[in-house]
């Protein structure tokens, strides 16, 4: 979360916490997801090895991806486990619910989950 306050003169403590944003555990039920995230998964989609970077070193664009991933769920997949382009992020799980409900455990307030 520190990633989204970088360029911002205030920091993720200097939020209320009464307004900040909580964090939520599910239980992911076992699935198959498209696979961005490793070279061979990568090369089956059509995507570069230096995803989620161009050749040019420029984030590949939403429009570019967006298909792959309504691609995955018209293959009847349950989602896509991605490569981040988020700053410092490693991996991202877009999950397809499908009408599924997943097991959430109670909000925790950011002031508990922040500073734990």
């Amino acid at each position: 979360m520190a990633r989204l306050f970088a360029s911002l003169p205030y920091g993720p403590e200097d939020l209320d916490p009464a307004t900040a944003p909580l964090l939520i555990e599910v239980a992911i039920p076992d699935g198959v997801a498209a696979d961005a995230y490793t070279p061979a998964g990568l090369t089956a989609l059509g995507l570069p090895a230096s995803y989620p970077l161009d050749g040019g070193g420029a984030l590949i664009a939403h429009a570019v991806c967006q298909p792959l991933g309504q691609g995955a769920l018209d293959a009847g997949l349950d989602g896509v486990d991605a490569r981040s382009a988020a700053p410092g992020g490693d991996r991202e799980l877009a999950w397809f619910p499908k009408g599924r409900t997943l097991a959430a455990d109670p909000a925790v307030p950011f002031d508990e989950w922040w500073y734990a």
